[in-house]
């Protein structure tokens, strides 16, 4: 016999606990360069690289473009539910499935191609891929991920075709035609069976065992709770259109931004994928306002963080290299050296003395 399954979106988990007071740690220091120098110290590196924390300066950001099969969803899987680690860095990012943005308790702020939704308790944000966004949540709080694949909304979006309600204009018009819009807000005022079906969906998602009925439940669940929504929450749940280009007084930032939290593996490419404009237009922006060029900036970053590994961990040069963006260890040294006028072998010598 199965023992029960955890409930309440298993808030007494020690190890998630652990995560998330590094995480608070960072966000309340990182305003100080001494502070923030004596927290990376602390951290115990092993545990970092292990569950593979983002801790900007010390670790890359995850990666900039999700796909379905980059490890956030198991190839079984059609539904995944995972919990957002409150206090995480914002670090903009786009990816080929469906998500699922829930606030069971607190607050967070969603930031979506430059607009911000403020998301309380009991607010589902429905976000369609390929859609740049981030996510800020910096009070205590449960923040619920629910991740779809494309293919699976496909098979199900036709369900909810009764009366032509608003999830179904939102799926649909995603589905086929992603630039009319960027995500659908709906809010369910706390309502029980959001947060319990969720609640069952996260539950399911926690087990061990991936079997036709683990995998059938979750399927189940999550097309009885799209219905519900569709059913229950019309007259809350309002598409946001896209906004087009975000505006050039905002726009560099968050570019700078950008390459700082992918700076081990950003291309100009990529730059101009999650912000619309040409690798030409970002390379004038970028050298117009700062006197540096794309190369130079990400450089800088990556050689921020290696100073930090360097200073702060008993990683081989080797694997620093790697953890910074360099597939060489002889391009990191040459790089290390150019900016520092010292190998990073002599610069963790002077620094561990």
């Amino acid at each position: 016999m199965k023992s029960p399954l955890k409930r309440n979106f298993d808030k007494n988990n020690k190890l998630y606990a652990k995560t998330e007071k590094i995480y608070k740690t960072y966000h309340e220091v990182s305003d100080d360069r001494d502070q923030l120098l004596s927290f990376y110290k602390t951290l115990d590196a092993d545990y970092v690289f292990k569950y593979i924390l983002y801790i900007p300066g010390y670790t890359p950001a995850p990666p900039a473009h999700i796909t379905e099969d980059s490890g956030f969803m198991r190839p079984e899987i059609n539904v995944e539910t995972r919990k957002h680690a409150c206090y995480l860095p914002v670090f903009l990012h786009d990816h080929t499935f469906y998500e699922i943005i829930y606030v069971a308790e607190g607050s967070c702020k969603n930031v979506i191609n430059g607009k911000t939704i403020e998301m309380k308790k009991g607010d589902l944000f429905f976000i369609p891929p390929n859609v740049t966004h981030s996510i800020e949540a910096y009070t205590p709080g449960i923040i619920i991920n629910v991740l779809a694949r494309k293919t699976f909304m496909e098979n199900i979006f036709i369900l909810l075709n009764f009366n032509k309600n608003t999830l179904y204009d939102f799926i649909c018009s995603s589905l086929f035609d992603n630039s009319i819009n960027t995500g659908l807000l709906c809010r369910t005022e706390e309502d029980a069976f959001c947060y319990n079906v969720l609640e069952l969906l996260f539950a399911e998602s926690q087990s061990d065992a991936i079997d036709s009925i683990n995998i059938s439940l979750r399927e189940n669940l999550f097309i009885s709770f799209l219905l519900y929504i569709a059913e229950h929450f019309d007259h809350t749940s309002t598409i946001i259109q896209s906004s087009g280009l975000v505006s050039m007084d905002k726009v560099l930032p968050n570019i700078l931004v950008f390459i700082r939290n992918h700076y081990k593996t950003v291309t100009l490419n990529d730059l101009s994928a999650s912000f619309h404009y040409s690798t030409d237009h970002i390379s004038k922006l970028i050298k117009a306002n700062t006197g540096k060029n794309f190369v130079d900036i990400r450089t800088e970053y990556r050689m921020e963080a290696a100073q930090n590994l360097l200073s702060n961990t008993g990683l081989p040069i080797k694997k620093i290299s790697e953890a910074v963006g360099y597939n060489k260890a002889e391009q990191f040294n040459k790089a290390f050296k150019n900016m520092f006028n010292i190998t990073p072998s002599a610069y963790r010598a002077t620094t561990s003395s």
